[in-house]
């Protein structure tokens, strides 16, 4: 541990790029690449599982939207655990969680099975985002926007993963065997027993260490820390809010992904040439992650927002609109790579928000919850193509995200090399200064939540 004091520009106790953090970044990756591979996979075989059930498109479109009802939920109640037992054991208990039900749904024996299963799913997935997120942040003192990049390229590889698998197994083994396959997530979990090493800013907090570096901070009092509540208390709730729309942003203009497979089935394109479309987008998303973690660390992050938001809408435009395979596939890197940056952008911003008791329950809530309004956003789209046409529907969604997450930015304050100590949060209340900040400058006790 350093012998550094609480109270500079760096973490409590935590040394920059050590061997352990870098462990956890690779841990931390691979769990997230692992709950990308499931989440895209589940758009490709969706087209399959509709004809095995004879369902409809909007019906079916419900498994998606069932994963990102509970992520939210399973957010808040892993992210508390991890608040109160430390990042490494919860995060552990996540990726268990994600595994089992990963498993089951390939033994689904009819449709309601594998909807309740996916929903049970969705707390694991939620619970991924909440803990690893808040623990690499905490990983990094000075290079906090490249190494949530690197997380979020995990994410992205799996995602890039998924179609490959889809492409070579699924005409052998079918979607029940793509699932139970895929199952061997599990066996990732003895790898983060060893890998993982607990948060030195989480210890801090739970110690009840001062920015100043006295014992006994507001949120570490009784050694408890706050309930995942003062989220929505009068401290925090602006800020809540502001990221739940900045996220609504994100995942609507995101969300033509999801139905992308199914658009390129419609216009007769190959399993290949499908297959191929996603898997350059997701290996084009790689380098975007960490392009977008750069930039917020050398631009900041508001700046980083407005242009990737900006850019998002143009690859969408061109793929729903101009039905041809090249046409689509050099449209679809683009919007990869963005979607990428503004990803890893999302993860550093969103950690920043919230102390340190409340920067798990609070990250994987707010992005959480915004997910749910991007799986609304993919349903919705389906149903309105029965009238409109599916191209028409998903381009106005992306707009509508576009929008969303640029209006939200007005309201934020730039937060690129502010401290993430415990009694040091940013939480930003619609824009207006913070009181708590204010009198922890002049020497007061800070206003907890």
């Amino acid at each position: 541990m350093s012998s550094k004091p609480v109270g500079t520009s760096n973490y409590a106790g935590v040394v920059d790029e050590t061997k352990s953090h870098w462990g956890n970044l690779i841990a931390a990756t691979a769990a997230l690449s692992a709950d990308g591979f499931d989440l895209v996979i589940m758009t490709y075989l969706l087209p399959f599982v509709q004809k095995e059930f004879g369902l409809d498109l909007g019906t079916a479109s419900l498994l998606l939207l069932a994963t990102t009802c509970t992520r939210w939920v399973g957010a808040l109640l892993f992210g508390s655990l991890a608040s109160r037992f430390g990042r490494k054991p919860i995060l552990i208990a996540a990726v268990a969680t994600c595994g089992v039900f990963t498993l089951l749904s390939g033994l689904s024996p009819n449709f309601a099975t594998i909807l309740i299963i996916r929903l049970l799913f969705g707390f694991g997935v939620g619970g991924v985002y909440a803990t690893a997120g808040a623990l690499i942040r905490e990983s990094a003192a000075k290079r906090g926007g490249l190494f949530s990049g690197i997380m979020i390229l995990g994410w992205f590889g799996g995602a890039a993963l998924s179609p490959v698998f889809y492409y070579l197994f699924l005409p052998t083994w079918g979607w029940r065997g793509v699932f139970v396959t895929e199952s061997a997530v599990l066996l990732l979990i003895p790898y983060l027993i060893f890998a993982l090493k607990e948060s030195e800013v989480w210890k801090a907090a739970r110690a009840g260490i001062r920015a100043s570096g006295a014992p006994g901070s507001a949120q570490a009092q009784g050694k408890k820390g706050r309930s995942f509540l003062a989220i929505f208390g009068r401290r925090f709730i602006g800020t809540t809010v502001l990221i739940a729309v900045l996220e609504y942003g994100n995942f609507f203009a995101q969300s033509s992904g999801s139905l992308l497979p199914t658009y390129l089935h419609n216009i007769h394109l190959s399993v290949g040439e499908i297959a191929l479309i996603g898997s350059v987008s997701g290996f084009a998303a790689m380098p975007g992650s960490l392009l977008g973690g750069w930039l917020c660390d050398k631009l900041g992050r508001r700046r980083t927002f407005i242009t990737l938001f900006c850019l998002l809408l143009v690859p969408v435009a061109v793929t729903f609109t101009v039905p041809n395979f090249a046409v689509i596939l050099v449209s679809w890197i683009c919007f990869g790579f963005v979607n990428g940056a503004l990803g890893a952008s999302l993860a550093v911003f969103e950690t920043e928000q919230y102390p340190t008791d409340l920067r798990s329950p609070g990250y994987g809530f707010a992005h959480n919850f915004g997910a749910l309004a991007g799986a609304f956003g993919t349903t919705f789209a389906a149903f309105l193509s029965a009238t409109m046409g599916l191209s028409v529907a998903l381009i106005g969604l992306t707009g509508l995200g576009v929008v969303l997450g640029i209006g939200s930015m007005f309201f934020f304050k730039e937060t690129a090399g502010r401290s993430l100590l415990a009694d040091d949060a940013v939480g930003i209340p619609l824009g207006e200064g913070r009181p708590d900040l204010e009198a922890t400058v002049a020497g007061g006790p800070p206003t907890d939540g």
